[in-house]
């Protein structure tokens, strides 16, 4: 029994069909369910046979669309992923499936086949500027950015961070930690879900023999249109929600202003975010400190 959680935005309804007629094709598991969060498209889906449809009131992001879809499925084991991925007839959810019935408390990705290469999900850099990647300018200023790593075959693993929007984990997890509270739009959606899932006692994992295929947006284009500071936001709230050091994450952004605007959105919300870090303290049974140790993150203390 599987629950898929499609979040759609503008992607088209033809390339939509393309994802879900290869869900039926692919998936070898009864009963199973689609549930497609249309983020506020400006032309709102037509209906499809046997396809459930929400469509959000207000743009409001994948991580909420996400939840909603979540919150309205109806099995345990959930599949959530974008309009972009194909996949073929070998077995994926059922590789899936097994993954997380046997690591109830993962987060669990596919391989991910992109044109001429393939990923087994990703390390993450908490700190990115011109040190972790010389060819970015002596300016630039990011956090918690999540990186592909090579593919390598054999068994199933862990990882630091999912990545490759084909992603399964159980309801009751997803839950637990909460699944994307907070998030804003797009960004920084698998560092922000990975980190919270091995801080609040789980772990990400990938399975190599689990391959699915990522169309990737050609260079220049953008269907989401995301403004810079609601992708600084997003870092600012994994920050402030699940590092104890937070300030020293948001001062290595610096002030210029996309920040000040991510900052503004972020101030507005602080009491719900205060909040909520207390609910999180409670739910911590590991800090950064191990995360990073354990995969040997760096952490530039």
């Amino acid at each position: 029994m599987i629950s898929v959680v499609l979040a759609y935005h503008e992607e088209g309804q033809s390339f939509l069909m393309e994802c879900i007629n290869q869900l039926y094709d692919t998936i070898h598991i009864s009963p199973f369910e689609i549930i497609i969060v249309d983020d506020c498209s400006s032309t709102p889906l037509a209906p499809i046979e046997n396809v459930i449809i929400i469509r959000n009131t207000q743009r409001s992001g994948v991580g909420f669309s996400f939840d909603q879809g979540v919150m309205n499925s109806k099995y345990e084991n959930i599949i959530l992923m974008a309009p972009d991925i194909r996949f073929t007839d070998n077995g994926w959810a059922e590789l899936l499936l097994k993954e997380i019935d046997e690591h109830p408390d993962s987060l669990v990705c596919t391989t991910c086949v992109g044109d001429n290469h393939k990923w087994c999900g990703a390390t993450i850099l908490i700190f990115h500027d011109h040190i972790s990647n010389p060819r970015k300018l002596p300016h630039f200023r990011g956090l918690f950015e999540a990186q592909w790593l090579p593919y390598e075959d054999g068994e199933s693993r862990e990882v630091p961070c999912i990545l490759g929007a084909c992603y399964a984990v159980k309801k009751s997890w997803y839950n637990y930690i909460d699944g994307f509270w907070g998030h804003y739009l797009w960004s920084n959606l698998e560092s922000y879900i990975s980190i919270k899932s091995y801080l609040f006692g789980g772990s990400c994992r990938v399975v190599p023999k689990a391959e699915t295929r990522h169309i990737f947006k050609k260079k220049g284009t953008n269907l989401h249109k995301i403004p810079q500071e609601a992708m600084v936001y997003n870092k600012l709230l994994i920050a402030r929600l699940l590092f104890d050091d937070s300030d020293r994450y948001i001062n290595f952004l610096g002030t210029d202003p996309n920040v000040q605007k991510a900052k503004r959105l972020f101030n507005s919300r602080i009491e719900d975010i205060a909040r909520k870090r207390l609910e999180y303290q409670d739910k911590m049974v590991s800090n950064i400190d191990d995360y990073a140790s354990k995969f040997s993150l760096n952490l530039r203390k």
